[in-house]
């Protein structure tokens, strides 16, 4: 008896999530795949073309099934480096003044505050307006920040107040007077 040698078909290769269809198969030749380069993804099987990542996702690496969301920045940090198909948004953490200086330009999500320092009062001049302060997030929790400058003038005050403590003028206690005509 004569065998007559058998060959088989194969079955074509498959392109798993991450790659795409770089050649389609037939009856004589084999199904190629590549892998997804980064800024896109592939998450089917056999498919023919990778897709990009969404806005607000990326990808760095090649041969991924899926797109990492972005970092979003924390409320004491700003953006310094928006995301892109292939990387991350970088966020800093925004300065905190310090108790000599006032936030002279409020931060937004892509700067920094701006700090000045505060204006001294010479000797012969006193606070009119102190500065303002309000409460601003940090890495270490809400922090205390001057929001504008001080404001001084000539030590002295109109009638009816009085130099206090703190060199500011307030206005006299009832019962009491100050007469700045003499």
């Amino acid at each position: 008896q004569s065998f007559m040698k058998q060959e088989l078909c194969t079955v074509a290769t498959v392109c798993s999530a991450g790659q795409e269809v770089t050649q389609s198969p037939s009856t004589t030749q084999n199904r190629m795949c590549a892998p997804c380069q980064p800024g896109a993804y592939q998450d089917g099987i056999n498919q023919e073309a990778c897709k990009p990542c969404p806005p607000q996702y990326f990808q760095a690496e090649v041969g991924q099934a899926r797109c990492d969301a972005a970092t979003v920045c924390l409320g004491h940090e700003y953006e310094i480096a928006a995301p892109t198909p292939v990387t991350d948004r970088q966020c800093a953490s925004r300065a905190l003044c310090a108790p000599t200086h006032y936030m002279s330009k409020v931060a937004t999500s892509t700067t920094d505050r701006e700090c000045t320092a505060l204006k001294m009062c010479s000797t012969n001049e006193v606070v009119s307006v102190a500065p303002s302060v309000v409460k601003v997030a940090s890495a270490s929790g809400p922090t205390e920040q001057y929001t504008s400058n001080r404001q001084c003038r000539i030590r002295g005050c109109e009638s009816g107040h009085f130099v206090n403590s703190a060199h500011v003028c307030e206005v006299c206690p009832a019962g009491k007077f100050k007469d700045c005509a003499f």
